[in-house]
C-alpha cells in the first residue's frame, strides 16, 4: 500500500496532482455558490444591525452594494472556477486569494467606516459572523498546506490588518481588543490545524484509491478501470475508429507441454505472458483476449477520437491523419513484435527449452467498434469488433506457410496490404505475393500479396535490418 507520495511513480504523482487541485477547485466553487447567495440574502439581514449605528442608510443601499461587490464576484468566481478551462493549479491560486479579498470588500460595505468614525460596538454584531465565515472557509476547502499558508496569510494581511487598525484606536475598550486577539489567535491555530489534518485525510483516501485503481487496471485495463472508478460512462459507450489488430501466437507450443514437466510449462507461460503483457504496453498496444498461448491485441484503438466529420474541408485532414497514424502502429507494432521474440529466446534459454518454438503474429488496419457485451445482471466485458479480427487472425495463421516456404526456424510478423504507404525500407519488411489458391490467405482470396517482418532465432539481431 502506497503510504507516501514519494513512493508513487512520476505518473502517478502527476495523477495525484491532479486529483488534489481539481478537488480543491470543485470545493472552492461550491462554496463561492453558497456565499454568493449568502451574501445577497445578508444585505436584508444585515440592514437592522447597521442602521442604529447610520441612521440614514437606507435598505437601497445597503442592497445594492453588497450585490455588486460580494453577491456577484463570488457567483462569478464560482462560474469560472467550475466550467473555465483555465490551468486547474492557476484557479487554485486565484481561489485562495479571491474568497478572502471579497469577503474583505463586505467588511468595507457600511461595516468599518461605521466603526472608524466611532460605532466600535457594531464590532460584537458582527464578531460571530467574521469567525464563523474564516472558519467555514478553512475547513470547508482545506487545501494543500502551501495553498493554506496562502490563503491565511491573505486574510491576516486583508482582513486582520486593517481591523486591528480600527480597534486600535478604542485603547479605552480593552475587552474588544482581547477579544478580537484571543478569538482570532485561537481561530486560527486551530482552524488551520484542522483545515491540514482534513487535508492529510483526503490525501490518504487519495492514495488509496490510486492503490485501488492501479490493481484493478491490471485486470480491468486503464481504459475499463477509468470508465468505471471516473464514472465516465461515456468511455463505456460503443464506437468505432480506425486502428490496428495484432494477433499473437507460439508455434510449438503443444509440443512443448507435451515434453516438459508441468512446473516448467506453467513457468514458461507465466514469463510469456508478462512478457507480452509488459511489452504490449510500454508500446501503447491494449491486450483484449489472452487464450493460453495467444493474443488479440489492438493499437490505437483505445483512445477515443474525436469525431471531426461534420468539419468543412476536413477529408484531406483525415485522410493524413490516418497515414500518420498507421505508420506510427506500424512503427510501435513491429518493434513490440521484435522485443517479444527477443524476450521469447531468452525465455527458452532461461527454462531450458529444447524443442522447437517460435511466435506467429498477424497485424492488420481497419475501422473497429469498441463495445460492452453482456448481461446487465451478471457479467459485462468491454470487446472489440470488426472484419480486421478476422483478418488479423487468418494471417497469424499465414505465418505457418511461411514456416513452410520461407524458413522453418523463424517467428514471422504477417503485415496486412493496408499498411503498403506506411512501409518503408527502414523496417526491414518484405513483400510474399499470394497469387495461387495454394499460397492465398484463408477466407481472404482478394489479398494478392502480404509483408512480412522475419525474426531467425539462430541468427537474432538487435535492431530491424532490412532483410
Amino acid at each position: 500500500m502506497y503510504r507516501k507520495v514519494e513512493d508513487l511513480s512520476l505518473e502517478d504523482r502527476i495523477k495525484l496532482n491532479r486529483k488534489i487541485l481539481n478537488d480543491l477547485v470543485s470545493r472552492s466553487s461550491t462554496l463561492c455558490y453558497f456565499f454568493g447567495f449568502a451574501f445577497t440574502i445578508y444585505s436584508f439581514t444585515s440592514f437592522d444591525i447597521i442602521r442604529p449605528f447610520k441612521p440614514d442608510l437606507t435598505l437601497w443601499d445597503n442592497f445594492w452594494p453588497r450585490v455588486i461587490f460580494n453577491g456577484l464576484p463570488f457567483l462569478l468566481l464560482a462560474r469560472w472556477l467550475g466550467r473555465h478551462k483555465q490551468n486547474t493549479k492557476v484557479k487554485a491560486y486565484t481561489a485562495m486569494i479571491s474568497i478572502p479579498l471579497i469577503f474583505v470588500a463586505a467588511c468595507f460595505i457600511h461595516a468599518w467606516p461605521v466603526m472608524w468614525k466611532g460605532g466600535g460596538a457594531l464590532y460584537t454584531y458582527v464578531h460571530g459572523a467574521n469567525i464563523y465565515i474564516i472558519t467555514m472557509t478553512l475547513i470547508i476547502i482545506s487545501p494543500p498546506t502551501r495553498f493554506l499558508i496562502i490563503q491565511i496569510a491573505t486574510f491576516l494581511l486583508a482582513f486582520m490588518l486593517p481591523l486591528a487598525l480600527i480597534l486600535a484606536q478604542w485603547k479605552e475598550n480593552l475587552t474588544l481588543v482581547k477579544t478580537f486577539v484571543g478569538d482570532f489567535a485561537i481561530i486560527f491555530l486551530v482552524t488551520g490545524f484542522t483545515a491540514n489534518q482534513f487535508f492529510k485525510l483526503r490525501l490518504r483516501v487519495a492514495l488509496s484509491d490510486i492503490e485501488t485503481r492501479k490493481s484493478a487496471s491490471l485486470f480491468l485495463g486503464s481504459h475499463l478501470a477509468d470508465a468505471i472508478y471516473d464514472e465516465k460512462k461515456d468511455l463505456l459507450k460503443g464506437y468505432t475508429q480506425a486502428g490496428s489488430i495484432l494477433a499473437l501466437d507460439i508455434r510449438g507450443y503443444t509440443n512443448f507441454v507435451h515434453n516438459s514437466t508441468p512446473e516448467v510449462a506453467k513457468a514458461f507461460m507465466r514469463g510469456y505472458h508478462e512478457l507480452v503483457s509488459k511489452t504490449i504496453g510500454q508500446w501503447g498496444g491494449y491486450i483484449h483476449k489472452s487464450s493460453g498461448d495467444g493474443h488479440v491485441i489492438s493499437f490505437g484503438v483505445m483512445e477515443k477520437e474525436e469525431d471531426l466529420s461534420d468539419v468543412p474541408g476536413i477529408e484531406k485532414e483525415q485522410v493524413s491523419a490516418n497515414e500518420r497514424k498507421m505508420n506510427h502502429i506500424l512503427v510501435h507494432s513491429t518493434t513490440a513484435f521484435e522485443e517479444i521474440v527477443r524476450g521469447f529466446d531468452l525465455l527458452k534459454k532461461q527454462h531450458k527449452v529444447t524443442v522447437q518454438m517460435l511466435v506467429g503474429a498477424g497485424l492488420s488496419f481497419g475501422e473497429i467498434e469498441v463495445l460492452v457485451r453482456g448481461d446487465e445482471k451478471y457479467h459485462k466485458e468491454l470487446d472489440v469488433d470488426g472484419e480486421s479480427i478476422v483478418r488479423a487472425v487468418r494471417l497469424e495463421s499465414y505465418s505457418k506457410f511461411l514456416n513452410k516456404t520461407i524458413s522453418d526456424d523463424s517467428s514471422f510478423l504477417v503485415i496486412s496490404p493496408e499498411f503498403e504507404k506506411a512501409i518503408e525500407p527502414k523496417h526491414g519488411i518484405r513483400i510474399c505475393y499470394t497469387q495461387t489458391k495454394e499460397t492465398a490467405v484463408r477466407d481472404y482470396p482478394w489479398i494478392k500479396f502480404v509483408y512480412f517482418r522475419q525474426w531467425k532465432h539462430n541468427r537474432p539481431r538487435s535492431s530491424v535490418q532490412a532483410a
